[in-house]
C-alpha cells in the first residue's frame, strides 16, 4: 500500500495544501489584492496545478500498467473538479466563516480543464524525449 502511495506523494501534497487554502480564515489577512475575480484566478491556479500533477503522478504509475493516456486525462480531471465540488459543499455547509459559490467551482473546473490539457501535452510529446534522453 505504501509502495502505492509514494508514487502520488506530490498529488497528496497539492491535495493538503488545498484542503487548508479552503478552509482556513483569511479574512483576518491586511492585504487583499484590489483586482476584481482575483479569488476566481486563484481557484483556477489551484485547481490546474492539481489536475495537471494528478495527470502526472497517474501517468508514472501507469507506465508500468500501460493505461491509456485519454483515459488517464479523464481521471485526473474527475479527481480535480470532484475535489473542488467536495470541498465548495464542505464550505457552504460546515465551515460557518466560508462560503460555496458555483462561480467558484466554475473556476476550478476550468482549472482542472487547462491543468489536464498541459499535462496531457507534457506526457505525450516531452516525457517521451526525456526517457529516451536518460537511457543512453
Amino acid at each position: 500500500m505504501f509502495h502505492f502511495l509514494k508514487k502520488f506523494i506530490p498529488t497528496l501534497l497539492i491535495i493538503v495544501c488545498i484542503i487548508l487554502l479552503s478552509v482556513l480564515n483569511f479574512s483576518d489577512v491586511p492585504v487583499k489584492p484590489k483586482m476584481e475575480g482575483f479569488d476566481k484566478l486563484v481557484h483556477m491556479a489551484m485547481y490546474m496545478g492539481c489536475s495537471f500533477v494528478i495527470l502526472i503522478d497517474l501517468s508514472r504509475w501507469a507506465d508500468e500498467k500501460k493505461r491509456p493516456l485519454p483515459v488517464l486525462a479523464l481521471i485526473a480531471f474527475l479527481c480535480a473538479t470532484g475535489i473542488g465540488g467536495l470541498l465548495e459543499i464542505v464550505q457552504e455547509r460546515y465551515i460557518p466563516y466560508r462560503t460555496g459559490d458555483w462561480i467558484d467551482f466554475i473556476a476550478n473546473t476550468v482549472g482542472a480543464l487547462i491543468g489536464t490539457a498541459c499535462g496531457y501535452i507534457v506526457v505525450r510529446y516531452v516525457f517521451p524525449h526525456i526517457k529516451r534522453l536518460t537511457r543512453k
